[in-house]
């Protein structure tokens, strides 16, 4: 559901899909991974940092195919324009 409304462009609510699946699994690579590029769609950088620092640490690949998060405002933009990576969305797969 997540991923859906951040398709829509719903990123505050597409970022409560994540947290709920984060308050069940906080290693959660996807849900990490769509709150740091809910929140940056957003502006709140401090999170953006945060949660992007975390899945670092989890999956150091999947965060360099979104390496525009480590950037704030145009730059980050153009980055991800550049690069395609703004319309690429990770789903998750059940295990």
């Amino acid at each position: 559901m997540g991923n859906i409304h951040f398709i829509r462009t719903e990123f505050e609510t597409a970022q409560e899909y994540y947290q709920r699946v984060l308050s069940i699994d906080t290693r959660n690579k996807t849900a990490l991974l769509g709150v740091a590029r809910c929140n940056h769609e957003l502006e709140n950088y401090g999170l953006v940092s945060k949660t992007y620092r975390e899945l670092k640490t989890l999956d150091p690949g999947l965060a360099e195919r979104f390496a525009y998060l480590d950037l704030r405002g145009e730059e980050a933009t153009r980055a991800a324009d550049v690069s395609g990576i703004r319309k690429v969305i990770v789903w998750a797969e059940e295990e």
